[in-house]
């Protein structure tokens, strides 16, 4: 495996104390270029938590790093945010980061709920802003929306896709109206983003 598989490293964790847990993120998946390290986590205290953010997924640009967590002291808990995304090679700028809120309920540590939101959009509280698309990228996002009769976000949720068997039946009907209208080009849904593949 290269760095360009994975990111460089993922986040290192060390615990000093009783009933406390440290969680180093995890390296950002790579594209062309590598994804970021996960973030580190420390913990000197009792019954506390931190966690790592995840380092950011790659692309024509390097991820970011995810951020450090670091706890000194007794029932206390934080959280490192996820790096940032890449921009990718189909002209898709990265996606920003998820917000620290969204990775703790991710990690069971906050139920949304308690806090009044749904899990589905917790992450727009405190999330990373996404990089700039390209005009080939935002042309084609603009085609697909015409086709569903629904304006749609680089991300899949914004059509309400939410599962692997929504994404894939999305994904056939549109790649079947773009065959019927000689597009040179194809939708496929990855880690919850809609991408264009040129034939």
């Amino acid at each position: 495996m290269t760095n360009r598989d994975r990111g460089v490293k993922g986040g290192d964790s060390t615990v000093v104390g009783n009933d406390s847990d440290a969680i180093g993120g995890d390296a950002g998946d790579g594209g062309i270029e590598p994804g970021g390290c996960g973030g580190n986590a420390m913990v000197e205290g009792n019954n506390s938590i931190a966690a790592g953010g995840r380092g950011g997924r790659g692309g024509i640009t390097p991820g970011g790093d995810g951020g450090h967590a670091a706890v000194k002291g007794d029932n206390a808990a934080y959280i490192g945010g996820d790096g940032g995304e890449g921009g990718q090679a189909d002209g898709r700028g990265g996606r920003g980061a998820n917000s620290p809120l969204h990775r703790a309920i991710k990690l069971g540590l906050i139920r949304p709920e308690d806090w009044g939101l749904q899990d589905s959009n917790a992450w727009t509280y405190g999330a990373g802003g996404n990089g700039a698309c390209s005009p080939q990228y935002t042309a084609r996002l603009k085609i697909v929306s015409a086709l569903v009769g629904k304006d749609l976000s680089i991300r899949a949720s914004s059509a309400g896709i939410t599962d692997a068997a929504a994404a894939e039946e999305f994904a056939a009907r549109v790649n079947g109206h773009l065959e019927g209208k000689n597009y040179d080009w194809r939708l496929r849904i990855t880690d919850g983003c809609f991408e264009f593949v040129d034939l």
